[in-house]
C-alpha cells in the first residue's frame, strides 16, 4: 500500500502524522454515517438519498437518471 501511495505521490509519513491527529475526528466522522446509513435501512455500500428515494445499490447512469427524474417530478408535485 505504501508503495501505491508514494507512486502516487502521497507522502506516507505525513499521512500517519494527520491520521494521529485526527483520528478522534475520523472516529466521530465513522460514527455519525454509520448512525445515519442505519437510520436509513442501509446495509452497504453504495447506498444514495436521491430527494425523498433511498436507493440501496450500484446504478447505471441511465437508473440515475430515472431516479433523479422521479425526485424530480415528486418534488413539482408536491
Amino acid at each position: 500500500m505504501r508503495e501505491l501511495l508514494a507512486g502516487a505521490g502521497s507522502d506516507g509519513d505525513r499521512l500517519d502524522r494527520d491520521l494521529v491527529t485526527n483520528t478522534k475526528a475520523i472516529d466521530a466522522i465513522i460514527a455519525r454515517n454509520n448512525d445515519q446509513a442505519t437510520a436509513f435501512g442501509f446495509k452497504g455500500t453504495p447506498s444514495f438519498i436521491v430527494g425523498k428515494f433511498r436507493v440501496p445499490g450500484t446504478l447505471t447512469m441511465a437508473e440515475f437518471d430515472r431516479v433523479i427524474a422521479d425526485a424530480r417530478k415528486a418534488k413539482a408535485n408536491k
